[in-house]
């Protein structure tokens, strides 16, 4: 049960930071639709304490990560690799 609340108490600073990060830019949580996907994926795996962990969040970075390698005209597959160089 302590697990569980942390965990919960991390998501919640986490949901926090990134709705004022959201705001300095002008726009809120909500505005795109990949936070809708997120919710509506909470909401699918509210049982499923695995379920929701990890698919979720690689499948949210994975997107992201595309979409800022689609902005910045880089191959997302050879800038993974780059990075993963980089930082081991």
């Amino acid at each position: 049960m302590i697990k569980l609340k942390t965990a919960k108490r991390r998501k919640a600073c986490i949901l926090i930071l990134l709705r004022q990060s959201l705001r300095d830019m002008g726009y809120d949580y909500g505005d795109f639709p990949a936070h809708n996907e997120l919710w509506q994926m909470a909401v699918t795996t509210a049982d499923d304490l695995m379920a929701r962990n990890e698919i979720g969040h690689i499948n949210a970075g994975t997107r992201w990560f595309r979409y800022q390698c689609e902005r910045e005209q880089l191959d997302p597959d050879k800038m993974f690799f780059t990075l993963i160089k980089k930082n081991t």
